[in-house]
Order: C-alpha cells, then sequence, then structure tokens
C-alpha cells in the first residue's frame, strides 16, 4: 500500500462543511481516518489491514467498512451542520465544533467496523480468534485507529 494513502470524504457532507466554514471560519474543516502510525503485535501495520479489508485482496474478500460509515454519517452530519446553519449570523465555526462533527464521523466508522458481518470470516479465521467471528474486530486495534482531526 503507498505511505499517505487518504479516503476521500462524501460530496455532500463536504460541500455543506464549505457552506458552514463561509459562515464564519476559524478553522478549515477536519479529515477522518487513519493518521498515526499504529500496528498490530506482529509488526503489521494497521493501515494495511485496514485496505486488504477495504478493497479486498487475492486471500481477503473486499470488506468496505470505511464506505459503508463514510455513507451511514451522511444523514447525522447533514443533519448537524444544517443545524448549524440554521443558527444566527454570528455562529463562528469553531474548532470545537468541527472537533465535534470529525468525532461523529469517526464514530460512524468506529461502528461500521463493529456491525459488519458479511462476508464472514472462515471457519478457521473464527477458530484462530478464538471463536470471535466479528470479521473487523479482533484485537479492536483497527476500530481505535479511526480518528479526526481538525485542519486549521
Amino acid at each position: 500500500m503507498p505511505k499517505g494513502l487518504e479516503f476521500k470524504g462524501n460530496k455532500k457532507i463536504e460541500a455543506r462543511l464549505k457552506k458552514l466554514a463561509s459562515v464564519r471560519q476559524v478553522v478549515k474543516g477536519y479529515d477522518v481516518g487513519f493518521f498515526k502510525q499504529s500496528v498490530y503485535p506482529d509488526g503489521t501495520l494497521v493501515t494495511s489491514v485496514a485496505f486488504w479489508n477495504e478493497f479486498g485482496t487475492k486471500f481477503v474478500p473486499e470488506r468496505p467498512f470505511f464506505r459503508t460509515g463514510n455513507k451511514k454519517a451522511e444523514k447525522p452530519l447533514i443533519k448537524l451542520i444544517d443545524k448549524l446553519l440554521n443558527e444566527n449570523d454570528s455562529y463562528v465555526l469553531s474548532k470545537e465544533s468541527v472537533s465535534l462533527l470529525g468525532q461523529l464521523h469517526a464514530s460512524q466508522i468506529q461502528k461500521s467496523i463493529v456491525d459488519l458481518r458479511d462476508p464472514p470470516n472462515a471457519v478457521s479465521t473464527i477458530d484462530a480468534k478464538g471463536g470471535k467471528s466479528n470479521p473487523l474486530i479482533d484485537t479492536g486495534e483497527m476500530r481505535r485507529s479511526v480518528i479526526s482531526k481538525v485542519v486549521e
């Protein structure tokens, strides 16, 4: 996987954020994804495992948790952004409010990791995980590694 790979957000959310930023801008917005170099105990990068699961490989079926989480984040984010847009003209797009938007977005992707069940793990994988059948949860490191950061 190439270094610096980014998952881009959804166009509807980006358009709403641009509109919100035009109210009064203190920060530019937020990014959500994998930003730290988290590693599993065997030294494998979490970003590599996330990429392999998101898009699939010859040996791993596609499990698009990131795209699914991003899509599921759309309605709650748009609802919150629209609420902010309906505030009075003195509303300031503060670092704190953008941070909350990013945290909401990251939590939707984390939830997608937890909720994903299909395609299921192979029986041998479930056995190797001590009977745990969630395809994307073993140590929980990938879920914990999904974060948001404010872009100033």
